[in-house]
């Protein structure tokens, strides 16, 4: 079996690993993104001004 190869790994799923996520794809490289599923962003109601996302995103 072959296992998956991806031009980034982003470890992180918070506001700036997703940031760096769109980034990257807008420029057509393959990317993963690896988070523990435990992040501080979590307590975080709303980021404004997220880049993709115009009404914001939610820790939860």
């Amino acid at each position: 079996m072959t296992e998956p190869c991806f031009d980034c790994l982003v470890i992180g799923g918070g506001p700036a690993g997703l940031t760096a996520a769109i980034y990257l794809t807008r420029y057509h490289l393959s990317i993963k993104v690896v988070d523990a599923g435990k992040s501080r962003a979590s307590l975080i109601p709303c980021t404004h001004n997220h880049a993709g996302y115009p009404g914001g995103i939610s820790g939860k």
